[in-house]
């Protein structure tokens, strides 16, 4: 029951200033008790100046025109309120009210198909839930809020999701969706808002095809300023478990591990009692179960190598392990122990001189199989640095540990041979371990990892993301995984989630970091299918061109492609053949209908799309989210036109790709059929098919057909436009008119004009008759002319003469044959009188 209202129970708000005269008015109310029987509230007061603003840590006190610091113990965010705890409902006020629900992946109305999904919430942050099973669904947290005066909506996120389909947004009334970075740690974002009423939501989309990985988007806290037409009106009294030891400071920080506050408005912590330890943010301290002992609970470490008096050496030294859940009262470590041998030199090093020299990587590709020397890397091979990290002493850069929620320490710890995480029941928290690292050839991670115990039937886990991509969860087990990386910067996360459920301990032990130039080879790769290197001494492959593919590991040289086959993707490793209907030359990278024609199935009609090769048509996509669509009647879109791979029909959206959101593209044909229409001489359709199957029902694949229509009339001409009547969500149609929907012309279509004859020659003109409907014309031509009689006279003539001609001829061969042999016959008698 409430008590009945006193002096100490008032509160006030101001009103919206007014723009005339920049006053505003103060009114009283009671809050939290019973007002029946109590004194009314004081008169409000009016003409209060509006030009007053308090920076964050400072307030403005009722009826006051100065700004107050805030004292050690309380905060002040100057005007908003910030919302962190997430127990069992979500935040309510008079001017903020927050909601979740589940919706269609393009829709952000509830669904009553996902009735049971939603944001969840675990008390120090609040997440995007479970979406295990659920596809193209939008899981969405809802403010709805209402300012009094332009302010903005600060959040603290994290999302830990697949790069690939995934996807974390926020939108602001009807205003497109903004992508937020994915992030695996929490990260800050504020969004400016304008007076008056405003829904704010962040969407969370799963896609099933990307992995079904426990991806969540989750939210630590959420602060609105302008929900007040004045700044803070007191300063807010830290929570139990944290404290602020400043003034004029808008955050309280948790108590340490082994410390804890137990009342509101603490300006410090206090140290756990012995015999007690705690958590960070922890009000009170829980006893310790028994003592510690060194050969249980502490650590061996080594420092980094120095070099004294000549040598390298380390030091060993003994930490107590953390968290540490026994009572270590009254027991001493081991001392330090000097001038501890160095470890040995790694895979991929040798020594310089002697063993007391320091390591040497090979590198400039080169590798070593020993301590001593490098040795060279023939052709074909190459030899891919490499970084290994076996001992845990110290960070390796690039590294970086972080705890959410309850944690005995900055998450992971060092254990010599191993990092671990460990989780306790009765306690939620998210251990995370980074590497950022950057990799060039042959990049990849490998790394060996154990769970202690197990975490199945249960909600915790261990996962392991590369920039936010889970690549493995576990709940129970050991191995040795390893994922292979591309050129650049990479952020690999080791994520642990504690449901508070089990006690156990994860740990990774040896990592591996393959392309990394702080590395050495310890032996020379092969180059893979689609890669080669002709030279020696190199440390990467290099892929085969468009148009070339090599098909065995260790080559020196790539091949071409042979004709009416393609690569269009440098790195292959096979030729591609070219679609029916397309065609390509020896070392191509793309396919084409180089003359574009088609015919109907009797060989009666032929259409030319010819001035099309090479030219995609640009058609605006009639719903406002989506850009725009380029297709292809002669061949695959060329890269520089599309994000799509070996695709004739490529959609490109402006702003947001409800099925896709994680790219901005949806290729929509991978194969083109030509079909011939009921009047092949009023048009014909192509038909496109094979497109991706996202957001389809039934996982149909993606279908777009183009109605060519005969159009000879160029005033009546349409460009290819996109019919919103005929499509549904995965069947496209698009429409075009012109000359090009009409069949190839014949001669039987034209009227032949012969002009005069002059000099023996006319120019023949052909005139397309009025009722050709065809596509093509015939050029004059210049055919001989003149007296058709005269000809054939002169022919007869030529034909007399040339008979004379060789009727002489007979003549005179039979003369000159007789005249020969009288010759004969009188060289024979003189002969034989001679020899009488």
């Amino acid at each position: 029951q409430l008590h009945t209202c006193t002096d100490d129970d008032l509160s006030g708000d101001y009103t919206r200033c007014t723009s005339l005269s920049g006053t505003r008015t103060l009114y009283y109310y009671y809050t939290g008790c019973n007002a029946t029987d109590a004194p009314a509230p004081p008169n409000p007061i009016l003409d209060l100046p509006c030009d007053i603003d308090c920076d964050p840590g400072w307030y403005l006190p009722l009826e006051s025109s100065t700004c107050e610091i805030c004292q050690p113990g309380t905060i002040s965010l100057g005007g908003g309120n910030r919302f962190y705890q997430w127990e069992e409902n979500f935040p309510k006020t008079s001017s903020v009210l927050f909601k979740t629900y589940c919706a269609e992946s393009d829709s952000i109305v509830p669904s009553e198909e996902f009735t049971s999904c939603g944001w969840t919430l675990d008390g120090y942050h609040t997440d995007s839930g479970d979406l295990t099973g659920m596809e193209s669904v939008n899981s969405i947290l809802e403010v709805s809020l209402i300012l009094l005066e332009d302010g903005k909506i600060g959040f603290e996120y994290m999302c830990d999701v697949e790069h690939e389909g995934d996807v974390f947004v926020y939108k602001l009334d009807d205003e497109y969706p903004v992508a937020l970075p994915l992030s695996a740690e929490y990260t800050y974002q504020s969004v400016p808002l304008t007076a008056g009423t405003h829904k704010f939501r962040w969407i969370y989309y799963k896609n099933p095809q990307a992995g079904n990985g426990e991806d969540v988007a989750s939210i630590a806290f959420v602060e609105i300023y302008g929900i007040q037409a004045a700044d803070d009106k007191s300063c807010t009294a830290c929570p139990p478990g944290k404290f602020q030891a400043d003034e004029g400071q808008e955050f309280c920080f948790k108590c340490p591990a082994n410390s804890y506050s137990p009342e509101f408005g603490s300006s410090e912590c206090l140290p756990c009692p012995e015999g007690y330890y705690s958590y960070s943010g922890a009000s009170e301290c829980i006893p310790f179960d028994n003592p510690c002992t060194v050969e249980s609970n502490a650590i061996t470490y080594y420092t980094e190598c120095v070099r004294e008096d000549g040598n390298w050496v380390r030091t060993e030294y003994t930490q107590w392990e953390v968290p540490l859940f026994c009572d270590n009262t009254g027991i001493e470590l081991p001392a330090n122990v000097t001038g501890q041998d160095c470890a040995p030199c790694p895979p991929g090093s040798y020594y310089v001189g002697s063993r007391d020299v320091e390591c040497v990587f090979c590198n400039d590709g080169k590798y070593s199989s020993g301590p001593e020397t490098c040795s060279t890397c023939e052709p074909g091979t190459v030899a891919i640095p490499e970084l290994y990290i076996t001992e845990w002493d110290y960070w390796p850069e690039g590294f970086e540990t972080f705890c959410y929620g309850e944690c005995a320490d900055n998450g992971w710890q060092l254990y010599h041979d191993t990092a671990r995480a460990s989780l306790s029941a009765d306690v939620v928290n998210d251990l995370l371990l980074t590497a950022t690292i950057d990799v060039g050839y042959g990049g990849a991670i490998e790394y060996d990892w154990r769970i202690h115990g197990s975490m199945k039937d249960t909600s915790s886990y261990f996962k392991v993301t590369v920039d936010g991509r889970v690549v493995s969860q576990e709940t129970s087990g050991h191995g040795s995984n390893r994922v292979d990386l591309y050129y650049g910067m990479h952020v690999i996360g080791f994520w642990v989630h504690g449901s508070g459920e089990v006690t156990s301990h994860i740990d990774i032990s040896a990592v591996t970091i393959a392309g990394s130039a702080y590395g050495g080879a310890s032996e020379c790769t092969p180059c893979p299918v689609g890669f080669y290197q002709g030279s020696s001494d190199q440390q990467y492959c290099v892929p085969c061109a468009f148009g070339t593919y090599s098909d065995e590991e260790g080559a020196t040289k790539c091949q071409k492609c042979p004709a009416d086959t393609y690569a269009s993707r440098s790195g292959s490793s096979e030729c591609i053949p070219c679609p029916d209907g397309t065609h390509s030359n020896k070392g191509s990278g793309y396919c084409q209908n180089p003359d574009c024609t088609y015919q109907t199935s009797d060989g009666s009609y032929f259409y030319n799309l010819s001035p099309y090769a090479g030219i995609p048509q640009y058609v605006d996509n009639e719903e406002k989210e989506n850009g725009f669509f380029l297709v292809s009647y002669c061949g695959y879109l060329y890269e520089s036109d599309s994000e799509c791979t070996d695709s004739y029909v490529c959609e490109t959206y402006d702003k947001f790709n409800p099925y896709a959101p994680a790219r901005d593209y949806i290729e929509w044909a991978k194969t083109i059929d030509f079909q011939e229409a009921s009047d092949p001489e009023k048009g014909f359709l192509l038909q496109f098919t094979d497109g991706e199957a996202v957001g389809c029902d039934d996982n149909m694949n993606r279908t777009v057909t183009v109605q060519f229509h005969c159009e000879s009339d160029p005033s009546d001409y349409t460009p290819l436009e996109y019919s919103s009547s005929k499509s549904s969500q995965c069947q496209a149609v698009f429409e075009q008119s012109s000359i090009y929907g009409c069949p190839v012309c014949s001669y039987d279509d034209f009227d032949r004009k012969e002009g005069e004859c002059e000099d023996g020659e006319m120019t023949v003109k052909y005139e397309k008759k009025k009722s050709a409907q065809c596509n093509g014309v015939v050029k004059d031509s210049v055919e001989s002319c003149g007296d058709v009689t005269l000809g054939f006279g002169l022919a007869v003539v030529i034909i007399v003469l040339v008979l004379l001609v060789l009727l002489l001829l007979l003549v005179a061969v039979g003369w000159f044959v007789m005249k020969h042999q009288r010759l004969k016959i009188k060289y024979s008698q003189l002969r034989a009188s001679n020899v009488e």
